[in-house]
């Protein structure tokens, strides 16, 4: 009998989701009752999604981000678990005896929880309790840097359904690299995602985007930062790659030791897969840098998420990344996200809570997954994009390049091109497009593509997430032997950057030549005079 009910109560979300009921209906939303702005985007989500109120769980909870052992269990583990008992959301049977961090154990029948949904103001990471490591008994073969019981609040969060778990080192993943998991295994987990970020309208954004990107599908480029210090996760980021190649998106790869530049070329980022820099780095550092709807970006860093209000994860958040992964502790790579199994899956069109569990290998470990687990990235196919591809905006030259990646993939260079020069009627303010068409067509035709590049750059000059386009365009053009125009768009890009010292310094650098080479001593005297600034002589 108990068999029979563990089979039906776990199996109720898969078997919902096939007869069409909505999965948000199964989403529990958690908020720290002490903060009115948790509990606030707790409703904004629920009422974005269409998830019921009464799924919207508030309790008192710490406000820091770190928390011990003690408080989570006392503070969030017991009182949730409480509530989700008497709520129906776990069926299961609460017995007298307590492990040693001081949770009941429970006989359990199963669960009908699709996502568990944590909200700023909910505790991020649990600190190491070495009391806790002595009243458990960590097996003898368990090596030394595993035998610690810090973790993130959201990886023992998902293990709410099971007894008997140790604190102490990892817990293996049953959802790991199952593709359609049974039963039994969806028992045993609960997929956890989080709303969080360096501000709440940070965190609004996060669902606004995951919302959008969906209706409308990824619009835009990809770019790879690969050459970390372990073959492993470059052979993750080398196999993204090839996907989002046959994808058809446009795709920029910086594959050297070197981390991607703040002036680097990083356009309408949908895809961001990078690592492995400590500090924040490339173009995101730009104020006001944006990322397009539904953007998908990860780096992979031992502390990228070791807090959300600064940090790797904050910025992508802070920038308008609709989902990301990031760990809160060293996780060790091995046990990090695979990203190349995230990335498959949500390619599939698997949702974001789904993929994120089929690629963490532990629980009770570092990994967090950030955004609207509801997400699907690719439900919005590109055939269904092409064709309404007018709706964009500006934003449509990059649906041209990608049709124009896909037929030069099946090798029709002739269609490719017409394309692409079809769409510069369409977008004639498109930057990208019009790069694109004067570099594939610089020994051909320069001149006849030049003059509506050059208006596409004046076009683009107040938009932060083209100006490393931009400078590679205004190099592009000093090839081409127009260096007065070249010079111009530097000119014009110190106006936009002033606030940027590295931006000036750059900028400075690449137009003094260019200046002196013109003969036009007032200008060049100008510069000369910023360079200094920029770089006062030593005493």
């Amino acid at each position: 009998m108990r068999v029979r009910l563990l089979w039906l109560l776990a199996s109720f979300i898969a078997v919902a989701r096939a007869a069409g009921f909505s999965e948000s209906d199964h989403v529990v939303v958690l908020a720290n009752s002490r903060e009115d702005d948790s509990v606030g985007l707790a409703g904004y989500y629920a009422a974005a999604r269409g998830i019921p109120g009464g799924n919207i769980i508030a309790i008192p909870m710490p406000v820091e981000e770190t928390i011990s052992w003690s408080e989570f269990v006392s503070e969030i583990h017991l009182p949730l678990l409480s509530r989700l008992l008497e709520d129906g959301w776990i069926g299961a049977r609460v017995l007298e005896q307590l492990d040693p961090a001081g949770r009941p154990e429970i006989e359990l029948k199963g669960h009908r929880i699709a996502y568990l949904v944590t909200c700023r103001g909910v505790p991020l990471r649990i600190e190491n309790s070495p009391d806790l490591l002595e009243l458990e008994s960590a097996p003898a073969d368990l090596l030394a840097r595993f035998l610690t019981n810090r973790s993130a609040v959201d990886s023992e969060l998902s293990l709410l359904t099971r007894s008997g778990v140790p604190t102490t080192g990892v817990v293996t993943n049953p959802l790991y690299r199952e593709e359609e998991p049974d039963a039994r295994r969806l028992a045993l987990t609960i997929r956890v995602s989080r709303l969080d970020g360096p501000s709440w309208e940070s965190c609004r954004r996060l669902v606004d985007s995951a919302i959008e990107g969906e209706e409308r599908g990824l619009v835009g480029r990809a770019y790879i930062d690969s050459g970390g210090p372990h073959r492993e996760g470059d052979v993750w980021l080398k196999s993204i790659g090839q996907r989002i190649d046959a994808l058809g998106f446009d795709l920029e790869r910086e594959s050297t030791r070197e981390q991607m530049a703040l002036t680097a070329r990083m356009d309408a980022p949908a895809l961001y897969f990078g690592w492995h820099s400590s500090k924040v780095v490339g173009p995101v550092l730009n104020r006001g840098f944006p990322f397009p709807a539904g953007a998908v970006a990860v780096h992979i860093h031992s502390f990228s998420a070791g807090s959300l209000r600064w940090g790797w994860v904050a910025s992508l958040v802070g920038a308008g990344v609709a989902t990301t992964v990031g760990n809160v502790y060293e996780p060790y790579l091995q046990l990090t996200h695979d990203l190349d199994l995230f990335f498959e899956s949500i390619e599939s069109g698997s949702t974001v809570g789904e993929a994120a569990f089929y690629s963490m290998p532990g629980q009770s470990w570092q990994s967090i997954l950030v955004g609207d687990p509801l997400y699907r990235p690719f439900k919005t196919r590109f055939d269904r994009q092409w064709a309404r591809r007018s709706d964009f905006g500006e934003d449509g030259q990059y649906l041209v390049l990608r049709q124009a990646n896909r037929l030069e993939g099946s090798r029709n260079r002739s269609e490719a091109l017409r394309i692409l020069k079809d769409g510069m009627s369409e977008y004639p303010d498109g930057l990208a497009l019009a790069f694109r068409i004067a570099t594939e067509t610089a020994n051909r035709n320069t001149d006849s593509w030049m003059s509506p590049l050059e208006i596409a750059m004046k076009s683009a000059m107040e938009s932060p997430g083209e100006w490393g386009l931009i400078a590679e365009a205004a190099a592009f053009l000093q090839s081409q032997g127009r260096a007065g125009a070249a010079l111009n768009a530097y000119e014009e890009l110190l106006r936009q950057t002033e606030s940027s010292e590295r931006w000036q310094r750059f900028l400075v650098d690449r137009a003094i030549p260019l200046a002196g080479g013109e003969g036009d001593q007032s200008r060049l005297e100008s510069l000369r005079q910023l360079e200094t600034i920029l770089n006062p002589p030593e005493p």
